[in-house]
């Protein structure tokens, strides 16, 4: 079964895809082989598809970008929600230790 090249024309997404059946692939591989018009459409459709794919790696890198930006506000954030908690744990324990101090004081002044 020979095709016509304006199939393998329609079939060639099919094809790139990895999609085709094994028959199809068979009939495809032949018919490009030995038409270099279809060869030659076969080239510029993997040549456009490897473009929109690097077109797409580089749109995604803004992203990524964005959500690198977003990930260092958050630990940003955090370290310093975490460094505004142990400032507010160490000014509780020295204000302990003081009035524990104090008070031993006042009541050792007291005993005398």
């Amino acid at each position: 079964m020979h095709m016509k090249c304006d199939v393998i024309q329609d079939l060639i997404p099919v094809y790139y895809d990895g999609i085709a059946s094994e028959a199809t692939c068979q009939e495809m591989r032949l018919h490009l082989r030995n038409c270099p018009e279809c060869r030659n459409y076969y080239k510029q459709y993997t040549h456009s598809m490897q473009l929109e794919s690097k077109e797409k790696q580089h749109e995604s890198e803004p992203e990524t970008g964005a959500l690198f930006a977003s990930l260092s506000r958050r630990m940003r954030r955090r370290r310093i929600v975490t460094m505004t908690s142990q400032t507010v744990i160490t000014a509780a324990m020295i204000t302990t230790a003081i009035i524990f101090i104090w008070k031993t004081i006042a009541s050792n002044n007291r005993n005398r």
